[in-house]
């Protein structure tokens, strides 16, 4: 799994339910929500999917302003779709 903290204008804009419906349709598992700081988490397991290219798609589509992204490895977790987290 991918742990992915996105900087920018991502909170308000609807940058979750973005990264939401498209893990949703790709059928990757994990989580999204709103960090304090005013960035967001992404936790995904891409499935195979190289991570670069969801981070593309993720900024070229972004209803928000993406600055920065950083992409940490995290332990697997026992998942079955993806969900919003609050």
């Amino acid at each position: 799994m991918k742990k992915i903290i996105v900087s920018g204008t991502v909170q308000g804009v609807g940058f979750r339910y973005f990264v939401s419906r498209y893990c949703r349709r790709m059928n990757y598992c994990g989580w999204v929500r709103n960090l304090s700081d005013g960035s967001v988490e992404i936790t995904v397991d891409l499935k195979g999917t190289d991570t670069g290219e969801f981070i593309e798609i993720v900024k070229r589509n972004s209803p928000g302003e993406v600055e920065e992204v950083l992409v940490t490895d995290t332990p697997d977790e026992n998942c079955r779709s993806f969900e919003i987290r609050f």
